[in-house]
């Protein structure tokens, strides 16, 4: 398998390719649980990154302003970006979410 980064041109393709590496995590499901849906709610929210999002890039633009973020999976990514696991806290479902919090540089 060939791995490349992905130009600006290809948001839309990346964006699908992650709302479906992600449609079946409990987070996911409890967002958006039609699964007629799904694929097509969490594309156009993954694009908003794919576009935007750029980790680096994004925490470069924030200077000196905090970040926040509620975490379904993943916390050790976040946590290598310099964000802080709080209390987590359960859904009606019992589905966990972690806040995240990022103090300004």
């Amino acid at each position: 398998m060939n791995v490349r980064r992905a130009g600006a041109h290809e948001a839309e393709a990346v964006a699908e390719l992650i709302a479906t590496a992600f449609a079946e995590l409990k987070v996911v499901r409890y967002l958006v649980p039609e699964p007629e849906r799904r694929q097509r709610v969490m594309a156009a929210n993954f694009r908003i990154f794919a576009e935007h999002g750029m980790m680096e890039h994004h925490h470069a633009a924030l200077g000196t302003t905090p970040a926040y973020l509620e975490a379904g999976s993943a916390r050790a990514l976040y946590a290598r970006h310099g964000y802080e696991v709080r209390q987590p806290f359960a859904m009606r479902d019992g589905t966990l979410f972690w806040p995240m919090w990022r103090a300004a540089p």
